[in-house]
Protein backbone atom coordinates (compact mmCIF):
# COMPACT_ATOMS: atom_id res chain seq x y z
CA UNK A 1 0.00 0.00 0.00
CA UNK A 2 2.58 2.51 0.74
CA UNK A 3 5.17 1.68 -2.11
CA UNK A 4 2.24 1.01 -5.07
CA UNK A 5 2.36 5.15 -5.56
CA UNK A 6 5.06 6.49 -3.10
CA UNK A 7 5.50 9.73 -2.02
CA UNK A 8 8.44 10.81 0.72
CA UNK A 9 6.21 10.36 3.66
CA UNK A 10 5.24 7.17 2.74
CA UNK A 11 8.77 5.56 1.63
CA UNK A 12 10.31 7.07 4.92
CA UNK A 13 7.07 5.32 6.86
CA UNK A 14 7.81 1.97 4.66
CA UNK A 15 12.02 2.27 5.86
CA UNK A 16 10.75 2.95 9.68
CA UNK A 17 8.88 -0.20 9.46
CA UNK A 18 11.37 -2.21 7.87
CA UNK A 19 13.67 -0.92 10.14
CA UNK A 20 12.22 -1.76 13.26
CA UNK A 21 9.85 -5.08 12.28
CA UNK A 22 12.92 -6.45 9.54
CA UNK A 23 14.57 -8.56 11.25
CA UNK A 24 11.56 -10.52 12.42
CA UNK A 25 10.02 -10.51 8.74
CA UNK A 26 12.99 -12.25 7.78
CA UNK A 27 12.43 -15.13 9.59
CA UNK A 28 8.59 -15.29 9.30
CA UNK A 29 9.05 -14.34 5.46
CA UNK A 30 11.69 -14.05 3.56
CA UNK A 31 10.60 -14.22 0.25
CA UNK A 32 8.21 -11.19 1.57
CA UNK A 33 11.35 -9.23 2.45
CA UNK A 34 12.52 -9.67 -0.22
CA UNK A 35 10.00 -8.44 -3.00
CA UNK A 36 9.57 -5.05 -0.23
CA UNK A 37 13.04 -4.83 -0.95
CA UNK A 38 13.01 -5.54 -4.68
CA UNK A 39 10.23 -2.88 -4.63
CA UNK A 40 12.59 -0.39 -2.58
CA UNK A 41 15.25 -0.85 -5.08
CA UNK A 42 13.00 -0.14 -8.15
CA UNK A 43 12.19 3.38 -6.11
CA UNK A 44 15.87 3.88 -6.03
CA UNK A 45 16.55 3.32 -9.73
CA UNK A 46 13.56 5.45 -10.76
CA UNK A 47 15.00 8.34 -9.53
CA UNK A 48 11.84 9.82 -8.49
CA UNK A 49 12.69 10.72 -4.83
CA UNK A 50 14.33 13.54 -3.01
CA UNK A 51 18.16 12.88 -1.68
CA UNK A 52 16.66 12.43 1.93
CA UNK A 53 14.70 9.86 0.79
CA UNK A 54 17.35 8.25 -1.29
CA UNK A 55 19.32 8.20 1.73
CA UNK A 56 16.66 6.74 3.84
CA UNK A 57 16.59 4.23 1.45
CA UNK A 58 20.01 3.28 1.11
CA UNK A 59 20.66 3.57 5.32
CA UNK A 60 18.00 0.19 5.33
CA UNK A 61 19.53 -1.58 2.91
CA UNK A 62 22.98 -1.37 5.03
CA UNK A 63 20.45 -1.95 8.20
CA UNK A 64 19.32 -5.45 6.43
CA UNK A 65 22.86 -6.30 4.93
CA UNK A 66 24.14 -6.02 8.93
CA UNK A 67 21.36 -8.33 9.46
CA UNK A 68 19.10 -5.57 11.70
CA UNK A 69 21.89 -6.49 14.29
CA UNK A 70 21.26 -2.99 16.00
CA UNK A 71 17.05 -3.57 15.62
CA UNK A 72 16.56 -6.70 17.32
CA UNK A 73 12.90 -7.94 17.02
CA UNK A 74 12.28 -9.64 19.98
CA UNK A 75 14.27 -8.37 23.20
CA UNK A 76 15.91 -11.13 25.55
Amino acid sequence: MFLENPSDDSIELACDFMTECGQVLSDITPAGVNAIFERFRGILQDGEVNKRCQYVVEKLFKVRKDKFKDHQGIIK
